[in-house]
């Protein structure tokens, strides 16, 4: 039963998460709602960022067998973080003057 709960999920998620992308970037859809689906989309990207440093900063407390993890965690979170700030950057800059609407 949990696997059948767990592809459910999974496919709600995907979905919620692909239609709310292809809104953001698409040019027919009103500016107001792209900037919606933006923000819902960037929350969802920071709110994962935020549960990967968060297990990371509890691998240093819980148990002290377990920095290197931690670490590795908090270090993916930034590349993470950094990777998402970069291309919202570069989309920016490519598509500043193409406001023509």
């Amino acid at each position: 039963m949990d696997g059948i709960l767990e592809f459910v999920f999974e496919l709600i998620f995907e979905i919620v998460l692909e239609g709310s992308i292809e809104t953001a970037s698409s040019r027919r859809v009103p500016i107001p709602l792209r900037i919606l689906a933006g923000v819902f989309v960037g929350i969802i990207f920071l709110g994962v960022e935020f549960i990967i440093v968060f297990v990371g900063i509890m691998c240093f407390g819980e148990n002290m067998n377990l920095p290197v993890v931690g670490v590795g965690l908090i270090l993916l979170a930034v590349l993470f973080g950094g990777t998402c700030v970069y291309r919202f950057i570069k989309t920016v800059r490519k598509h500043s003057g193409n406001f023509d609407e």
